[in-house]
Formats: structure tokens, sequence, C-alpha cells
């Protein structure tokens, strides 16, 4: 059994085949974008050109009957990084937000609760540019954001997207819908081609 001698290692220095193995689990932009703020090296061994988070596509039933598609969000925390030994500075300078990829591949900063997008030119909010070396992404959690083919979802306020069994490959979805001020909707069973 080693020992460690308490000396600090960097993570620069993890083994490629590591890297790798990380790299392969990487299920967003977003999380591509918080591996590549790690460090200057990380940053360099994986491209930005990542695959898009695939979008589901939706047939909704009566009485709304359109098509739509299901999009991943994150819902984050974004902090000044401190590499000072006092961190406690940092914490009060952190905004929350959902992060969306757009249908070009460009992320979009939102206002969790009201999905607009955050401005950058109001005083005390995000600035202009969000250098991931000194901000920090933590990921609260994962979300869906319903959007449809011809605009926006009117009444639907919350979807959610449900494996019917516990098998994580499994090609059926129930679908859970808030809508028209607090009504609990379900779209039945989903197969992951879109039609309910």
């Amino acid at each position: 059994m080693e020992v460690d001698d308490g000396s600090n290692h960097s993570w620069a220095d993890l083994p490629e085949e590591l890297l790798e193995m990380i790299r392969k689990r990487l299920d967003s932009r977003i999380d591509v974008y918080r591996f590549r703020a790690v460090c200057t090296s990380w940053r360099s061994s994986i491209s930005l050109f990542y695959k898009q988070s695939p979008r589901v596509p939706l047939k909704l039933p009566k009485p709304i009957r359109a098509h739509a598609y299901l999009s991943q969000v994150t819902i984050c925390r974004v902090e000044l990084v401190d590499d000072s030994e006092d961190s406690s500075s940092s914490s009060s300078m952190a905004w929350l937000t959902k992060v969306e990829e757009s249908t070009y591949g460009d992320i979009q900063l939102l206002v969790p609760v009201s999905n607009r997008q955050l401005r950058t030119d109001s005083p005390g909010m995000m600035p202009k540019m969000l250098n991931l070396l000194r901000f920090r992404l933590v990921e609260i959690t994962k979300a869906c954001s319903l959007k449809l083919a011809s605009g926006s979802p009117h009444g639907i306020n919350k979807v959610v997207l449900l494996p019917s069994s516990t098998n994580r490959n499994t090609n059926e979805y129930g679908v859970l819908a808030i809508f028209h001020e607090g009504k609990l909707g379900s779209g039945g069973s989903m197969r992951r081609n879109g039609s309910l």
C-alpha cells in the first residue's frame, strides 16, 4: 500500500487514460465547459465542439396538439473562484442561473424562475464575459425545458420525463406536466422517438 507523502499533486498531472475516461462521461456542453475550467492542460485536451444534447421530440395530445421537444437544462450556482486562503468572500459573489443550450449550440444563461435571458448590462448582474478559469459552475440539478416548434408553450409550466422502468437503457418514458394554473397532466407512455 502506497502512503501519501503529503506533497501536493496537480490536476494537470492526471494520467491520460483517466482523463479519457472522464471525457467519455461528459453528458452535456456545460459538463465540457466545467471540465475545461479545471486547468489549462485540461482546457486544451478537449474541443469545445462537443456533441449537442439530444432533443426529445414530442407530439402533444389534445387540447394542445402541437409539436414540441424537451431540451435539457442545468440549474447552476455561478461563483467567483478565490484562490486565497480565506475563501469566504467567494460565497458572497454568486448567482443562481439556468444554463440552456440553444439550437445553434450556444449557451444561454437564464433567470431560473422566469426563463428570461440573464442581462449582463445591469449593475450587480453577471459579467459580460464568463471566464471559467475565474468562475466556478456548481451544478445543482438538471431539468427539462419544453419548447414548441411554433413558439413558446402557452399554459405549460413544468414538464418531467420519467423512465417507465429502472433500466437505464429503457426506450419508454412517461411525461408529467403542470399546466393551466396548477393542473397535473400525464402524457402516458412515450417512446424515445417522441410519440405519445
